[in-house]
């Protein structure tokens, strides 16, 4: 998996990419953040174990957190936009499953999202501004899933996926004050998987000329499935970050 998940997050870097600068400077933006999503859903690798019913809270996830890495970048020129979102975590929960047999259900789960689109500024004033975009997002798993029954005999069974969607999305954010801004941001997109959509209302805090401190709620919902594979999981909660422009 992880040559695989390498290649890809170049081959996305590189559509995410700027082109070279003319008489025009570009404008650029990193954000570091944390989302504290809990998480809801079905997951199952295979046909010949049964689906996983996950729904688990932040606090539930934070216990086996072995490791989680999120941050989002921005190229702009003009009306154009570059935007790229980076999304790697590394954990295990529990879940259920429907069999009374089964005593415990154990999730291990190594998931890379990656996304590039492309935005344009459609209506902009000195106070706010709107945009619509399009790309693609790519989201990639490994997944182990371990039953452990009454009698204490276990079973255990892991697949992995890759697969990537078209989206589509519209983004705006308006100035309430010198150092407050208030942003929404949604989009749809559809592709390998039956569907996926997510949504972000949030707010920032100018704190220096190239600082900014941001905050809101994001909700992500996708739905796939593939020969006996299924990730039809939803996540939701706080996100809070930073933005360094330059």
């Amino acid at each position: 998996m992880p040559r695989r998940l390498l290649i890809i997050a170049a081959s996305l870097a590189a559509f995410a990419a700027p082109p070279a600068a003319s008489a025009q400077e570009w404008e650029y933006s990193v954000s570091p953040y944390m989302w504290l999503s809990g998480l809801s859903g079905k997951i199952a690798v295979s046909s010949s174990l049964p689906t996983a019913e996950v729904d688990l809270s932040f606090g539930d996830i934070f216990d086996e957190l072995q490791i989680g890495l999120m941050s989002s970048f921005e190229a702009r020129k003009g009306r154009l936009s570059l935007l790229g979102n980076f999304i790697y975590a590394d954990t295990g929960a529990g879940a259920s499953v429907s069999d009374s047999a089964v005593n415990t259900v154990h999730i291990d789960s190594e998931t890379l999202m990656l996304g590039a689109a492309a935005a344009y500024r459609v209506s902009a004033s000195d106070r706010s501004s709107v945009d619509v975009l399009g790309g693609v997002r790519m989201l990639s798993t490994d997944t182990n899933i371990e039953l452990t029954f009454d009698d204490s005999t276990a079973v255990d069974g892991g697949s992995d996926a890759t697969w990537a969607d078209a989206i589509i999305g519209v983004r705006g954010q308006t100035a309430v004050s010198p150092h407050w801004s208030l942003i929404g941001y949604a989009d749809i997109g559809a592709g390998y998987s039956d569907y996926t959509y997510q949504v972000y209302a949030g707010a920032s805090f100018r704190t220096t000329e190239h600082w900014t401190l941001d905050f809101g709620y994001r909700y992500f919902d996708v739905d796939y499935d593939d020969d006996g594979f299924i990730y039809d999981v939803a996540q939701d909660g706080l996100q809070l970050g930073g933005t360094y422009h330059f």
